[in-house]
């Protein structure tokens, strides 16, 4: 829902002008000792009125070629069961998702072959959250711990 400039969802509102450092902090590709610097994510996707909510996690790497990261993540879904328990992980979409440092964020559904994107801003007083909206559903990502990769011989 948009109201007044500003993108709503329950009681966190972010302003209609894009800040995007919360996606942008340390992006460098290696860290100490050679380590690849990986940055756990989290996507949830709310429809007008919460009827459908889908739910994404994974890692994502930095991408020289975007200036931001790329991760591969299964997105489950309120509608697909197993038995009665919704979000069933044998019926989930793969997605590849690159977030951009300036605040979009794009998305590939490997399973059925389509792409969208959602320009998302910070939340304030936050330095992991960012919201957005593409259509009448809200975006929500969250960023959380760092994740060291260590590097293949």
């Amino acid at each position: 829902m948009i109201v007044a400039g500003t993108i709503g969802i329950g009681a966190i509102a972010a302003p209609a002008i894009a800040r995007a450092d919360c996606l942008t902090d340390n992006i460098d590709t290696l860290g100490d000792h050679g380590v690849f610097v990986a940055r756990r994510m989290t996507m949830s996707l709310v429809t007008d009125g919460g009827g459908w909510v889908s739910y994404s996690r994974g890692l994502l790497l930095p991408n020289d070629a975007t200036s931001g990261r790329t991760g591969f993540i299964a997105q489950v879904f309120s509608d697909r069961f197993s038995g009665n328990q919704p979000f069933s992980a044998n019926a989930s979409d793969q997605m590849i998702v690159v977030v951009h440092d300036d605040g979009l964020i794009t998305v590939h559904n490997e399973t059925w072959n389509f792409d969208w994107s959602v320009r998302v801003s910070c939340v304030p007083g936050t330095t992991s959250l960012a919201v957005g909206n593409v259509g009448g559903t809200e975006v929500i990502v969250s960023f959380s711990d760092f994740v060291s990769l260590f590097e293949g011989n």
